[in-house]
């Protein structure tokens, strides 16, 4: 998964409207009814390699760049990258910028 496979406008539709926020990926939003529903957690589990934390990162960082929500990202590994979530919000305001 790269950030560009996650939509930058993840909130600008009616789902987003009934607390529901899409991942970004069509097929994994229908898995989940929708995508991910607002106030739950949601644990993301695979094997090393999957695309958990491009995946995880790029939902964060689009909620951050499209939204006025607070987003918090739990990491058991203490791997998590603060730079690399600035540079993926960075890109999707700028995407966004130029939709």
């Amino acid at each position: 998964l790269t950030s560009d496979t996650v939509d930058a406008q993840v909130c600008a539709s009616a789902a987003c409207e009934r607390g529901v926020v899409s991942t970004g990926l069509e097929s994994l939003d229908d898995l989940l009814g929708g995508g991910l529903r607002l106030g739950e957690v949601c644990e993301i589990i695979g094997e090393s390699g999957a695309g958990k934390t491009q995946l995880c990162l790029s939902i964060c960082a689009s909620l951050i760049a499209s939204t006025d929500s607070d987003v918090i990202y739990l990491d058991a590994t203490l791997a998590f990258d603060s730079d690399r979530l600035r540079s993926l919000v960075r890109n999707q305001l700028i995407a966004s910028r130029g939709a």
